[in-house]
């Protein structure tokens, strides 16, 4: 592994011989240079103590979204809160966003729609009543292979 001093040098010498590259003098701040300026929270939607408050009874994920946002009120970087919540800088913005637009309520994870169910709603009912009294079936009990055979024989759902 090459020292520092080394590889200045190798930079030098990469200078010298490609004089039509630019090496930039300094770095940009945030990790993934773009045409957009990183937008701040504003800390004017909630306080951190409201902020720490509010996180405590909430899901994981947004536990995640909420400490995120404390810890660049609190002067961390953007890319020490990407490291520490393993998140890219799209969604850190989505969630910076989220907040000065909603406040807290942005931060909030809802749930998402997902995949439409398979059995409709009144199919549903009537299996939960099966479930629950399966003499109505002519059994004791249920296993799974004798319960997947008699939604297969009286509804017509296959769960595979």
């Amino acid at each position: 592994m090459a020292s520092c001093l080394e590889l200045i040098l190798i930079l030098k010498n990469l200078m010298r011989i490609f004089p039509l590259l630019h090496f930039p003098s300094k770095l940009p701040t945030y990790p993934f240079p773009s045409s957009r300026r990183p937008i701040e929270p504003n800390f004017e939607n909630a306080s951190l103590q409201e902020l720490r408050a509010t996180m405590i009874p909430a899901s994981k994920e947004t536990q995640m979204r909420f400490m995120a946002i404390i810890m660049l009120g609190t002067g961390s970087k953007r890319d020490q809160v990407m490291r520490a919540c393993d998140v890219t800088a799209r969604a850190l913005r989505k969630w910076i966003a989220a907040f000065n637009k909603r406040g807290i309520d942005g931060l909030i994870v809802r749930k998402r729609s997902g995949r439409p169910g398979r059995i409709p709603k009144q199919t549903a009912k009537t299996l939960k009543e099966d479930i629950e009294n399966p003499r109505k079936a002519g059994r004791e009990f249920w296993t799974a292979k004798a319960f997947h055979g008699y939604l297969k024989e009286q509804y017509q759902i296959d769960c595979s």
